[in-house]
């Protein structure tokens, strides 16, 4: 396994304060105007998606946002950014868009999407008005294998799909979205490279599918430009509630609705000719719980680095016992500084025809058997502060909870589940939660980044800092407007500033371009 590190993406994304803005209000849009202000914003967001170039900003009002055809994806993404100039699809300050859907997709990212964002949208599926009974029975089913697959069972919230297209898509960030009650996968990258899936709640999906869907799924990752550097990164998300209720066609067997999943990556599965896949994954500060299949699963994939994971009582479709986190059929995968507490019936991992695994600083809790083990696991209750299988459950660790510095700090230098910095103490805790005895910290000494920002996201005040000088940083809202400048040194409160994304630039000196981070005040 590369030593690689957790590198948090959205410190290096680049918020354009260059391109067009449009606005879209499903409430008071028109589809035939400007689209450039609240009052002549577009009615659909395919309006805006259609036109976007290069640093362009779509901010999306309150409403609710459907598809148009029952064939039909909500929004279809073909646009392409730029590696300095990347289009974004994000809500509008304090408002919360719904994407309902009943056809294939909420966004679907295909032929020529790349450098692409989509963030704080609630996405909605189909499982509310499906019947167990009917989607057992649905067209193309194990149990009625004629007809065509229908997108009423079968939709996903977020697709990325390569399969097919002259360019396939990269360059994909999806962050603080909920997506849940979706009939396939909550976020599926296919054939597709350079993915980040980031602070997304992704729950009660896949139930309903004959595809074998999961939470969070990328299958046969593609080399989109032949490195062996960490591309893809899975961190800081929420997972629940994900299985399958339907067999899957391709064994007619109750196999997937994981977590998290990362699939064939070795692209030797339906005649894909892409060869095998050779850059990294990280999966890291996840909370993964009460899935059908795996909390985390690799299979027949290479190059994924799992730490910092919390999996509880995964593995609940009674046709799966493969264990909390589990590899199966990969090479050069690491496990480390996770906690693994399955439940009492339930094995904790497997560990089936792999090579090249790395397994240690793991805490296992509960179940009936571990296939590895490692010479730091601790066998211990994590003494979490409300653990359990609701959606609002409580993974935090007690103060005298043993997986408090106890873990490795060579695989992570980043940030837990809430964006809190992590190590906090000498040394990294195991799971998704970093133990904080209290807040707010005073000072924090630069990371091995070129910045960082404290906390994030950002509450009444935060903290920047740089591994070089920098004498002065200014923040800017989503229109380009300045909210302040501060020097060194300097707290900025935020007390009476509005929730939602900003831009802020540091300058290092005249002649150097600023380093340009997103933050997001809740």
């Amino acid at each position: 396994m590369r030593n690689t590190l957790l590198s948090i993406v959205l410190l290096w994304f680049y918020l354009p304060v260059w391109g067009n803005h449009y606005y879209v209000s499903q409430l008071t849009g028109n589809d035939q105007s400007a689209g450039t202000s609240k009052n002549t914003a577009f009615k659909t967001i395919q309006r805006a998606a259609d036109i976007v170039m290069p640093g362009d900003v779509v901010h999306v009002l309150n409403g609710v946002y459907t598809n148009a055809c029952a064939q039909c994806d909500v929004v279809n993404i073909t646009r392409s950014g730029t590696p300095a100039a990347w289009i974004t699809f994000i809500n509008e300050v304090g408002q919360t868009p719904v994407i309902q859907f009943n056809g294939w997709n909420g966004f679907k990212l295909g032929d020529g999407a790349a450098y692409i964002v989509i963030s704080g949208f609630e996405i909605i599926g189909n499982n509310a008005n499906v019947a167990l009974n009917d989607a057992l029975n649905q067209p193309g089913s194990c149990a009625n294998p004629g007809g065509s697959s229908n997108p009423l069972y079968n939709g996903s919230g977020i697709s990325s799909d390569g399969r097919n297209a002259t360019n396939k898509p990269h360059h994909l960030l999806f962050e603080y979205n909920t997506i849940h009650d979706c009939g396939g996968a909550g976020i599926s990258a296919i054939q597709s490279d350079y993915i980040t899936v980031n602070s997304n709640l992704v729950y009660n999906n896949s139930w309903y599918t004959i595809y074998g869907t999961s939470g969070i799924s990328f299958w046969q990752l593609w080399n989109s430009d032949g490195t062996n550097t960490t591309h893809n990164f899975v961190q800081g998300n929420r997972c629940f509630g994900n299985r399958l209720y339907v067999p899957w066609i391709g064994l007619c067997q109750i196999t997937d609705g994981n977590g998290i999943i990362i699939d064939d990556s070795r692209n030797t599965q339906n005649g894909s000719t892409l060869g095998a896949y050779t850059a990294g994954t990280e999966i890291a500060n996840n909370l993964v719980w009460n899935n059908g299949g795996s909390g985390i699963h690799t299979y027949e994939s290479e190059h994924v680095a799992i730490f910092n994971n919390t999996a509880y009582h995964n593995s609940q479709s009674s046709e799966i016992d493969n264990g909390e986190i589990f590899a199966n059929s990969s090479n050069d995968v690491l496990i480390y500084n996770n906690i693994l507490w399955a439940a009492d019936l339930n094995k904790i991992n497997s560990n089936y025809n792999n090579t090249n695994l790395s397994y240690d600083y793991n805490l296992h809790w509960g179940g009936t058997s571990a296939s590895l083990t490692g010479p730091h696991t601790i066998f211990a209750d994590p003494l979490m502060i409300n653990p359990g299988l609701s959606l609002t459950a409580d993974f935090e660790l007690k103060p005298l909870s043993p997986a408090v510095d106890a873990g490795d700090n060579s695989y992570d230098l980043g940030f837990d589940i809430r964006q809190y910095p992590r190590p906090y103490g000498p040394t990294v805790d195991m799971g998704a939660y970093e133990y904080i005895n209290f807040m707010p910290i005073e000072k924090l000494q630069p990371a091995s980044m070129p910045v960082w920002v404290y906390p994030h996201p950002i509450s009444s005040q935060f903290e920047i800092g740089a591994v070089y000088p920098w004498d002065h940083a200014v923040l800017q809202n989503v229109l380009g407007q300045k909210v302040a400048v501060f020097t060194p040194g300097e707290g900025l409160s935020l007390a009476e500033l509005s929730p939602g994304i900003y831009a802020l630039s540091v300058f290092r000196d005249k002649q150097t371009p600023p380093i340009v981070v997103r933050v997001r005040k809740e």
